[in-house]
């Protein structure tokens, strides 16, 4: 069993998965009776989604808090706001910006570099053999179909949690 995991903290994480149970369908009263005019709402906008990442993503950080190291929550809350905002943007537009995907990947590397130097290595390979798979697709892909199956941001991306997962964690 893990050290982090006490009584405490097995107490403190399932009043954090009460909360998120709670708070599902207080989000939609908030989406209900709010005005529509704080979101700036337009026709193929629904603010719903956005009010409901916001209520999900407060007892989600809770947990995270409990899960992991004090010493580390920085770099890994960065992690999290580093690939949800990306996840949103690339649904949204179907774009992938490199200002948010370079700090992921240099988040990733600096997390590891505090480790060891043998962590920063095997993330180091993980993004770069984790890059090459996805850029392999890409061209079998572009060449087979004459289409994209994946944008260059998508494998940035993926480089980028290859470098935080490691070289032996990736699938």
């Amino acid at each position: 069993m893990a050290t982090w995991l006490t009584s405490f903290s097995y107490w403190l994480l399932i009043q954090s998965f009460v909360i998120t149970i709670i708070l599902l369908p207080l989000s939609h009263l908030l989406v209900s009776y709010l005005p529509l005019y704080l979101f700036n709402y337009r026709s193929h906008d629904s603010p719903s989604r956005y009010l409901l990442f916001i209520t999900l993503f407060i007892p989600f950080t809770i947990i995270f808090l409990l899960i992991t190291d004090l010493s580390h929550i920085v770099i890994l809350l960065f992690f999290v706001w580093f690939s949800v905002l990306p996840a949103f943007i690339d649904h949204q537009t179907g774009y992938l910006p490199d200002l948010l995907v370079y700090p992921l990947l240099v988040l990733a590397l600096l997390f590891n570099a505090m480790q060891s130097n043998e962590q920063l290595l095997l993330a180091i390979y993980g993004a770069l053999i984790s890059y090459l798979i996805f850029w392999f697709i890409y061209g079998f892909f572009k060449l087979a179909i004459k289409r994209r199956g994946l944008a260059q941001g998508d494998i940035k991306l993926v480089a980028a949690y290859g470098a935080w997962l490691g070289i032996y964690i990736l699938p």
